[in-house]
Order: C-alpha cells, then sequence, then structure tokens
C-alpha cells in the first residue's frame, strides 16, 4: 500500500527584528481581549502602529493584544474628535426635571383630575417642547405623589 504524501511542514516564523521589537509599547497593565479594558495610553501608541512598523491594521492589533474592531474605532475616534478617549458617559438616567414642567403638570392634573399620562405627553410637548414619553410622565406623577402627597394624584 501507498502512503499518502506528508503535508509540508511550514516554515519558522521569520523573528521580529530589534527595530520593530523596540517600536511596540511595554505593557503596564492588564489589559486587551475579552471585555478587559484599554487604557488611553494604550490606544494612542497602539493608533500609530501601524503606520510606524509598515504593518496592516489586523497585524498592529494582534500584536497590542487587543481585537481588530477597537483599534479601527479608536483610529476612527482619532480621526473625528482628535483624541483617543471615550465620548463621557453618564452614570444614570436623567431624573431631573425642570420646576416649570413639575408646576404645570401639577396644575394640569388638579384642573383635570382625570388626565392620563398618554394624554399629558403632547400638551407638554406643546407648552414646553419637552418630548417626553408616557411613561417618563407617569415618572412625574409619581415624583408629584411623593412630594405633595398621594391624596393630589391617583
Amino acid at each position: 500500500p501507498e502512503r499518502a504524501p506528508e503535508p509540508p511542514v511550514p516554515p519558522e516564523p521569520r523573528p521580529m527584528s530589534a527595530a520593530r521589537r523596540k517600536a511596540l509599547p511595554e505593557r503596564s497593565e492588564p489589559y486587551g481581549r475579552r471585555g478587559k479594558p484599554l487604557g488611553i495610553d494604550v490606544l494612542e501608541r497602539a493608533v500609530y502602529l501601524p503606520e510606524k512598523l509598515g504593518v496592516p491594521v489586523a497585524k498592529a492589533a494582534k500584536l497590542m493584544d487587543m481585537s481588530t474592531a477597537a483599534l479601527y474605532e479608536a483610529r476612527r475616534r482619532l480621526r473625528e474628535t482628535g483624541s483617543v478617549a471615550h465620548a463621557p458617559r453618564r452614570a444614570g438616567p436623567d431624573v431631573s426635571y425642570s420646576d416649570t414642567i413639575l408646576l404645570d403638570v401639577a396644575r394640569l392634573v388638579e384642573a383635570k383630575p382625570d388626565l392620563t399620562a398618554e394624554q399629558l405627553v403632547p400638551i407638554l410637548f406643546t407648552r414646553h417642547g419637552s418630548k417626553m414619553s408616557a411613561r417618563t410622565v407617569s415618572r412625574v406623577f409619581e415624583l408629584m405623589k411623593r412630594m405633595t402627597g398621594p391624596a393630589n394624584f391617583s
């Protein structure tokens, strides 16, 4: 019986030159794939790596142990905003309503106690330009109940 030819052995990867090794930034803290946060200093160094080493973005991302998408996203932010930093995010939902809207809701409900949150949405939009959902208006109802007592709001 004849044996099948053995598959060719892949060549050994070329060792990285000293110049390329020197161009790679040092890793100072844990970061990288699978949910670990990338520091801004790492992102700032990573966005210039493809041009500095003359390698594709995917290769530079692999060298930095980050996803290609994260590197492309950082490059996009740098191009659009001039910084690789993420946009600031709020800590949670905005629960502050202007005093004029709260006062107006109180007056409307006092004048017409049978108004529903769905009916108040277009009224508040025409009066204040506020694009509140019916759920948000019902939250305002709840806030008004806590502030003035449940007898005034049903």
